[in-house]
């Protein structure tokens, strides 16, 4: 699973100095994804070719990290994935309120009430509804959270006191020490969609989820007989690189070592040990004897 971080418009590092703030605390393979730098009425191309480019990289399972303008360019991309996204977090999306999910994808969204830069974006979007920014697009989610009803969608407020490190304005999760606090925090959500995945089939069976489908073998293995099935606990003492979490398999330097496991049991299971043949042996026993 791949989580992936995708900036606002009108930024020129790449997101350098916003989401990929968060990247170094978050687990598992985190890949950034940069549409370049575009102004409001360059918008139309530029969330066009992003998507394009998304829909051609992003995989099943993967998840969305978004800021801002991102936030439009993954719910389009939703729309189209559908389920096949694990999860997407939203960052002072600059997405309307009332935008619909797909039902059973898990969405949080990180907002507060001092995000002007959205209350901005949304009379843009009201003013210009169709340059670039279709007339569901640029709202205030991102100030006061998303109210269309979805069972599997949660809002934060960023500014409420009972935070660690509570944070106001459009990018103020990016700025330490409170990038390594939310980044946490969103990791422990998208580690915990697994779990809340198999209680969530299980409630809802036939609920885009099949009765088959989600569920906790990435907690507890597999159990269905099956002579050519192994369960590997990654948190065991015993390996070298033990790992715990949902994508802690991903983590350097523990990577290495488990890309190198799963490397050996593919060679071994491609081409295992030939059993010997009652001939076989028969003409080692008479060469012994010799």
């Amino acid at each position: 699973m791949t989580t992936w971080l995708i900036h606002g418009f009108n930024v020129s590092d790449g997101g350098r100095e916003t989401v990929g703030q968060l990247a170094p605390y978050l687990s598992g393979n985190v890949k950034g994804y940069s549409y370049g730098w575009t102004g409001a009425f360059g918008l139309a191309c530029a969330n066009r070719r992003a998507l394009l480019g998304l829909a051609r990289q992003v995989r099943p399972g993967d998840s969305l990290v978004l800021h801002s303008n991102a936030g439009l360019i993954g719910w389009q991309l939703a729309q189209i994935m559908r389920n096949d996204l694990a999860a997407v977090v939203c960052i002072n999306p600059a997405l309307r309120r009332d935008a619909v999910w797909p039902d059973g994808l898990p969405v949080l969204c990180l907002h507060n009430s001092t995000d002007w830069v959205v209350q901005l974006g949304r009379l843009w979007g009201r003013l210009f509804p169709f340059d670039g920014v279709q007339s569901q697009g640029w709202g205030a989610a991102g100030r006061y959270g998303f109210t269309a009803p979805n069972k599997r969608l949660v809002n934060w407020d960023t500014a409420e006191s009972y935070w660690s490190y509570p944070v106001k304005g459009h990018s103020g999760v990016f700025k330490e020490p409170a990038a390594e606090y939310w980044a946490g925090l969103v990791n422990q959500w998208l580690d915990w969609v697994v779990q809340l995945g198999r209680l969530w089939g299980r409630l809802f069976p036939f609920d885009g989820v099949r009765s088959q489908g989600w569920g906790a073998a990435g907690r507890y293995g597999f159990t269905a007989p099956n002579k050519r099935l192994v369960n590997w606990d990654t948190a065991e003492s015993y390996w070298s690189y033990p790992v715990k979490g949902h994508s802690g398999v991903f983590k350097e330097p523990a990577a290495e070592y488990w890309a190198g496991l799963v490397n050996q049991w593919l060679a071994f299971t491609s081409s295992p040990p030939k059993a010997s043949s009652s001939t076989d042996r028969q003409r080692n026993s008479s060469r012994d004897d010799r």
